[in-house]
This record gives structure tokens, C-alpha cells and sequence, in this order.
């Protein structure tokens, strides 16, 4: 008598995507770590997550900053990804305390690099 093995198909593993589109958020003064992303709708979502995690702060301290919060989230919508040059959102918060957010999307594959 012989035994069969039951064997489960299993797909070949498909190499990771690159993940091209870099964020790096904070204040002009101090930017937070390098963070990677795979698709321009996921850097996007992440730079207004950012921009939204303020809105606390501004509806305690700085009403007017609510606005400034929604025109910079308004400014992500212009980045479409097809150039090699930096994209900035700035963001003034308060305009007593200069308190300002940046954040800055681009392209690692596409990236130019000036000077050597």
C-alpha cells in the first residue's frame, strides 16, 4: 500500500514593490524621520494625517490656525509626482509664536541631484 503526501499549491512569492514616495514632516527648524510609502494616495493620506493631528491644538490655543491647516491640506492635492524636485507644504500656525509645520514629499527614483 502506498501513501500519498497531500501537498498545498502555494503560489510563487512576489518580490516586494519599491516604495519610491518619501515624506518627511515637522517644523522647518526640526523635520521627524524619513518615512517611505509604495503609492502617491498613501503619502498623500499620511501628509494629511499629519496636518490633522494639529487641529486639537489650534481649536485650544489658535482658532485662526484651523484655516491655515486646511489651505496646506488643500496644497497636497497639487503634488502629482512627476518631477524630481522636492514638494513643500508650509504651514503657519500661529502667527504670535511663529509656530509653523512643513511637510516635504518627493520621488526617490526621480530625484535630482545638483552640484558633482
Amino acid at each position: 500500500m502506498s501513501t500519498l503526501k497531500l501537498v498545498k499549491a502555494v503560489s510563487p512569492t512576489k518580490a516586494p514593490k519599491p516604495k519610491v514616495y518619501s515624506l518627511t514632516v515637522g517644523t522647518p527648524n526640526a523635520q521627524g524621520e524619513t518615512r517611505n510609502f509604495v503609492t502617491i494616495a498613501s503619502v498623500l493620506h499620511a501628509a494629511d494625517d499629519f496636518f490633522d493631528s494639529w487641529k486639537p491644538w489650534c481649536e485650544r490655543h489658535n482658532k485662526p490656525g484651523i484655516i491655515t491647516l486646511e489651505t496646506a491640506k488643500g496644497e497636497l492635492g497639487f503634488y502629482t509626482g512627476d518631477t524630481g524636485k522636492p514638494f513643500t507644504v508650509n504651514c503657519l500656525l500661529d502667527e504670535h509664536t511663529n509656530t509653523r509645520l512643513r511637510a516635504v514629499i518627493w520621488r526617490n527614483d526621480l530625484i535630482i541631484r545638483y552640484g558633482k
